[in-house]
């Protein structure tokens, strides 16, 4: 890994299981998107294939709207998402207090596996943690920019990505 650090200047390592990364999905959600003050009518709502609305709370509800939030959106749910997405998703960067401090962010910034793969590409101990902030944009929104993480940057981008 470091020899390639070095070579690239950039490496890329599995350092969450995917059932970590679908709770801190669960919790961008819970206490970004779906907390934005818009009237009744642009709230974000994620519903299942028959309408019903999925609630981002409940533990028998958590697969299927995993499951709508990740996978492809249709152009109707993309219309939908449309209507009720952030405030910044111009730029995709939420300035929203509660980003910079979710519990989620703060275990992956103190995460063992991920400051012991920092300290052997950096050859030190002594790291420091930056306190910034998560993004949540659309498929083909926001500054290009932007590295997206939940997408391969070699194989990937937005263009490209799941907006059907």
């Amino acid at each position: 890994i470091r020899e390639s650090f070095e070579k690239q200047g950039v490496v890329m390592v599995k350092v969450l299981e995917q059932g970590r990364c679908a709770d801190l999905v669960l919790e961008q959600w819970r206490e970004v998107l779906l907390q934005q003050p818009w009237a009744a009518q642009h709230r974000l709502k994620v519903r299942d294939a028959t309408g019903r609305e999925l609630d981002v709370n409940s533990a028998a509800d958590r697969d299927a709207f995993l499951s709508v939030v990740k996978g492809p959106l249709d152009k109707k749910r993309r219309a939908e998402f449309e209507k009720g997405w952030c405030l910044h998703r111009g730029f995709g960067a939420c300035c929203d207090p509660s980003v910079f401090h979710l519990p989620g962010v703060w275990n992956i910034r103190q995460d063992p596996g991920i400051y012991e793969i920092a300290t052997a590409l950096t050859g030190r101990k002594d790291l420091w943690v930056d306190i910034n902030r998560s993004i949540q944009k659309l498929p083909g929104q926001g500054e290009k920019e932007f590295l997206h993480w939940d997408l391969n940057p070699f194989t990937q981008t937005d263009s490209n990505s799941n907006a059907s």
